[in-house]
């Protein structure tokens, strides 16, 4: 969030900023199926909750996933996907 000063007054502003990660299994194996599929899924959703991030979109392919995320810009992106 940022202030903005107008004179005696400070307005809070709200930013998000929008995100397209994309991970790879090693060797892009296709792996992503199943049990392991919907665990996943799971997690990260689990994860963005608890770190206040919006997961936008979440496209889990065999052999890659896509997320489309937004959060706050003081939530360093390298964070996020830690």
């Amino acid at each position: 969030m940022g202030y903005q000063h107008a004179g005696a007054q400070v307005y809070l502003l709200n930013y998000h900023l929008i995100y397209h990660l994309i991970w790879c299994p090693k060797r892009r194996r296709a792996i992503l199926v199943g049990k392991t599929r919907t665990r996943l899924e799971q997690i990260i959703r689990e994860t963005a909750k608890k770190m206040h991030v919006e997961v936008i979109d979440l496209a889990v392919k065999l052999d890659h996933l896509h997320l489309f995320i937004s959060a706050y810009p003081q939530l360093p992106v390298h964070k996020i996907v830690k």
